[in-house]
């Protein structure tokens, strides 16, 4: 299915003083056509904040869209044909609620016993030649095509806390996970001849088995312990943070006993302060790659029905 671009001329004829606007398509994907009044009339409810939420506005914020007629006129391409993707995928359709400026939820169903902001926000609808039925209709379809796109993009996004820690070095020139809680299993033998030669076989066996089972086969006792490491003994600590999960240290000399540790796992331990922090640059990493994944996204849809694009 291709996506044909009309080009579209505003024709203008004299009548009474003024002119009159002779509507005219100004793209067609699939078998529906987009209106240049389409364009108008989107203007007009993003300006009265009555448009619906959709993901796309992160590569197309919507003072652009207000101001760019081309931007505006690529964005409504865009919501028609997720809306075509989404019926061949068999989407189920997206009921939502929608809030105006964050506070007023508009009514689905109800026409009567409304509020007087509610009752503002209908008229408002009306002056731009919605119905409610109209207006629910595309708050469903925006939310169906938000599904699509969160399964087409969004879901394959991922910040590891790597990247958020490096992140947060390059700005503030410190790690922010500074501090973990650690749960690690640990034998201890004493530290004689014949602790060491015990030791020696527990590692070999764990060639072929697990850690428990060497220390079951040894008569070995496993401690678990789950600590931050301000709480666990300093050689332990220098053993444990070189450990990725699932391996086990070298002997360690503690006083009078060997010690062998496995890491079971590791969790980064932040402050209230510092854990929002981490919040906010995952959000900021997060929409910066959601904005570079949604672009290579448009430019396959793109090359798949190629765009041959006109000034509206």
């Amino acid at each position: 299915m291709n996506w044909v671009i009309l080009f579209c001329l505003s024709l203008f004829a004299p009548l009474q003083s003024e002119s009159r606007l002779v509507e005219k398509v100004v793209a067609v994907t699939g078998e529906e056509a987009l209106f240049l009044t389409d364009l108008h009339s989107f203007k007009k409810q993003l300006r009265a904040h009555l448009v619906p939420d959709s993901i796309l506005f992160k590569i197309f914020p919507k003072k652009t869209l207000l101001t760019n007629k081309s931007r505006r006129l690529e964005f409504l391409i865009l919501q028609k044909r997720l809306a075509q993707m989404a019926k061949e995928k068999n989407l189920p359709i997206q009921s939502t609620n929608f809030v105006t400026n964050g506070k007023i939820k508009l009514p689905r169903n109800k026409t009567k016993g409304l509020s007087s902001s509610e009752r503002a926000v209908v008229k408002s609808l009306k002056s731009l030649g919605l119905t409610l039925e109209d207006f629910w209709k595309q708050n469903d379809s925006y939310s169906t095509n938000n599904l699509l796109l969160s399964q087409e993009v969004v879901s394959k996004i991922r910040v590891s806390d790597n990247e958020v820690d490096a992140y947060h070095f390059n700005k503030y020139g410190r790690n922010l996970f500074e501090d973990f809680e650690y749960e690690f299993d640990s034998i201890s033998v004493a530290n004689d001849e014949r602790g060491k030669r015990k030791i020696e076989s527990f590692l070999k066996d764990l060639e072929t088995v697990s850690f428990s089972k060497a220390a079951q086969q040894k008569g070995l006792k496993i401690k678990t312990s789950r600590l931050k490491n301000s709480e666990i003994n300093p050689f332990m600590y220098k053993a444990l943070k070189t450990l990725s999960v699932s391996q086990t240290s070298n002997p360690i000399s503690i006083h009078n006993n060997l010690y062998l540790l496995k890491l079971k796992w590791k969790t980064p331990f932040l402050s209230l302060s510092k854990q929002k922090r981490q919040a906010k640059i995952h959000k900021h990493l997060f929409e910066a790659e959601l904005k570079k994944e949604l672009k290579k996204w448009i430019e396959t849809q793109r090359a798949s029905f190629p765009i041959k694009s006109y000034s509206p």
